[in-house]
């Protein structure tokens, strides 16, 4: 039987930002091309302090290996974007639990057709998600029948300022501010009962809504989940590099759980306090036995070994 290695013969230039990873792999039968698909908050990130610090030595080996690690995220852009460069991660990114793909522009080599995209700044963003306030109307509508039963992101700003975000996520001032810069969806805090979010979740689903649940908020967006982002990114690589990829989907909440179920493998990460979410698949499945980023290493570096994947050297030609 061939043994899979993720020594990949690269046929393909993949320019990370004017950086060419061009090195020679041997070539394997079975070779295939790995990316790392994470959420952020709970997983890549400590849920408390946002720390990424036991999975940063991971992460720059990954990085030299020019293993990319994808965030996917519901954060707002405003919030990924000086993340990544703090985790100096210069790979595509999604945002708002896959209401939009932000691509460096110069990042693949190969020019790719991509439909329903603009140019933001430095990036290609791809979307076909409504827009924030349309969910915001929506949502109005539903305070007579809701009243003092939800908070939404609007509704705390508006109260509060920033100050009151700060209150509920834990996050400084100016994150706070870029976590109320959302373009496509509107977070809330459920302070009802478990059985009134459900009835209330089932009505906004009539609207046209695909209410996600993280480990903070309920979030309120349309027809797009993590899991379809996830497919057409790696749809890039693969016309880019010419080999099939194998992914691997990290995350800890429910609104992961279409990310965590089409990619090729699974990893899930433990939250005090907090079940983990259930998958329709039950193979190809690592769970965690730490929480947060100390899970995030540990069940990467697992996952790393059973696809046989070896760091190459620094120096290798």
């Amino acid at each position: 039987m061939v043994q899979y290695k993720a020594r990949i013969s690269l046929r393909a230039k993949l320019i990370l930002n004017n950086y060419i990873f061009n090195k020679k792999y041997c070539r394997d039968p079975g070779s295939f091309y790995p990316l790392i698909f994470t959420d952020l908050d709970g997983s890549l990130l400590d849920h408390n302090s946002y720390s990424s610090d036991p999975a940063l030595i991971l992460l720059k080996e990954l990085e030299i290996s020019a293993l990319p690690v994808i965030a996917v995220t519901s954060k707002t852009a405003s919030e990924v974007i000086p993340l990544r460069k703090n985790l100096v991660n210069i790979h595509p990114f999604v945002i708002e639990n896959g209401a939009a793909i932000y691509i460096p522009k110069k990042y693949f080599s190969k020019n790719l057709v991509i439909k329903n995209s603009d140019i933001v700044d430095e990036y290609i963003r791809i979307s076909e998600a409504p827009s924030r306030d349309h969910w915001r109307k929506i949502l109005h509508k539903f305070d007579h029948c809701y009243r003092n039963e939800f908070r939404s992101f609007s509704d705390i700003f508006n109260r509060d300022g920033a100050a009151g975000i700060c209150e509920v996520t834990g996050l400084s001032l100016q994150s706070a501010k870029n976590a109320n810069t959302r373009e496509y969806t509107e977070p809330l805090i459920w302070e009802g009962t478990e059985e009134r979010k459900i009835q209330f979740i089932q009505e906004l689903r009539k609207v046209g809504a695909n209410p996600l649940q993280g480990g903070r908020f309920l979030t309120i967006g349309g027809a797009f989940d993590k899991g379809s982002a996830l497919k057409r990114i790696s749809s890039f690589y693969e016309s880019v590099l010419e080999l099939p990829i194998t992914s691997l989907a990290v995350g800890d909440s429910a609104n992961d759980v279409s990310m965590l179920d089409s990619a090729d493998w699974a990893l899930l990460i433990r939250a005090k306090n907090r079940a983990l979410p259930l998958l329709r698949r039950d193979s190809n499945v690592l769970i965690s036995e730490k929480e947060g980023p100390q899970g995030w290493d540990e069940g990467v570096r697992k996952w790393l070994r059973q696809i046989n994947y070896e760091f190459e050297n620094d120096d290798d030609d």
